[in-house]
């Protein structure tokens, strides 16, 4: 079977059981039974799973252990104490990776982006999430391509594509062209893929790919890896095992040499947890919570959300960033800084006129003549 770049439109169309005038409502409902939501779902956390892994940190496990013997031995003042530190250290962090998983779901749904789609031969307009295969979508200037999808008309269509390629030069589209079946996706002429968006032009096109299936849903199913360790959580589980062996081997010692001078077995059992419960830095675990707490409030103010808090140190242990700059590290705009012209008043006239962009979106250079 012809993949979608390489069948002409009534092919592609056909394929799809759709038309020029898309399909309706009714066949709608029917297909997203079947295909699903537009939309990659992100695997979420609980909220129970969030507040558990405060208290999963090896430190966090020795103050634990901690507190029970202190408990044992009758400590009461010690015990409370320590669980007193372990669990509003639990507290706070739980709170600040509660209320940056909030606001991620909050911003997600906000940049939702609504789409004009021909049902039953009217266009109207609907969440991005709420189209199927077989859907015709009208596109303009500054719009986010929803889904993957064959152009069944193009007017002077330009296409960014740095989200998936890399490329920051956006891309002539023509619905008109079939292309051989080997052709890489950067070079498809006539496919448009979920995630890019239109810089200049308008067109008309028909999905054939929707959430997963798309490639960029694809790019997602293939690097959902396992999280790993950030530095700072590798460094206090390393510290907490060498803690533990010094303290092991520092109360043996102890404890040898109580017996070789004929001291009460029981004497020594109580002095060596004694020591060991004195020995764990309660303190350690709030410090380096309040420290994280601080630089992931100062990323936030600087628009960056923190979702687990040991995250927050890991850019500062980066050595190296090897990364593509233009549209990838900058904000892809440009602007204009200054205007030499014999007329000044007819250049502002010239620039809102011959532009087709928005204040936000559309062709950077009419997007800053309009700015």
């Amino acid at each position: 079977m012809k993949v979608m770049h390489s069948k002409t439109i009534e092919e592609a169309l056909e394929e799809l059981k759709s038309s020029i005038n898309g399909i309706s409502t009714q066949e709608a409902e029917k297909r997203l039974k079947i295909y699903g939501k537009n939309k990659i779902e992100l695997e979420e956390e609980s909220t129970l799973k969030i507040f558990i892994r405060q208290f999963t940190n090896p430190l966090i496990l020795i103050l634990i252990l901690a507190s029970f013997i202190a408990l044992y031995l009758g400590d009461l003042k010690d015990f409370y104490f320590i669980v007193g530190i372990v669990f509003v250290n639990g507290l706070i962090g739980f709170y600040q990776e509660y209320k940056a998983k909030t606001k991620i779901k909050d911003l997600l749904q906000l940049s939702i982006p609504k789409v004009e789609v021909l049902r039953d031969g009217k266009v109207v307009e609907l969440s991005s999430e709420d189209i199927t295969v077989g859907d015709i979508i009208i596109l303009r200037e500054g719009d986010v391509i929803p889904a993957d999808v064959r152009f069944i008309e193009t007017n002077n269509l330009l296409v960014d594509e740095s989200l998936l390629t890399g490329e920051s030069i956006p891309v002539e589209k023509h619905a008109e062209k079939v292309l051989p079946e080997d052709t890489p996706i950067y070079e498809r002429e006539n496919i448009g893929y979920g995630g890019t968006y239109v810089v200049k032009g308008v067109a008309k096109a028909v999905v054939f790919a929707v959430g997963l299936n798309t490639e960029m849903g694809r790019i997602y199913t293939k690097l959902k890896i396992k999280e790993r360790e950030t530095p700072l959580t590798r460094s206090i589980r390393s510290f907490s095992k060498r803690l533990i062996i010094t303290l092991v081997l520092i109360l043996s010692f102890i404890f040898v040499i109580g017996l070789i001078q004929g001291r009460e077995l029981k004497t020594l059992v109580m002095l060596i947890i004694a020591q060991l419960v004195s020995s764990v830095p309660e303190g350690l675990p709030v410090v380096i919570t309040i420290a994280l707490v601080v630089g992931a409030i100062t990323l936030y103010k600087k628009k960056t959300l923190i979702r687990q808090l040991p995250a927050v140190e890991s850019l500062g242990s980066a050595t190296f960033i090897c990364t593509d700059k233009t549209g990838t590290i900058t904000e892809n705009k440009l602007k204009v800084e200054k205007v030499y012209s014999l007329d000044n008043e007819i250049i502002p006239l010239v620039f809102a006129l011959c532009n087709d962009s928005e204040i936000e979106k559309g062709d950077p250079i009419e997007t800053a003549m309009l700015k």
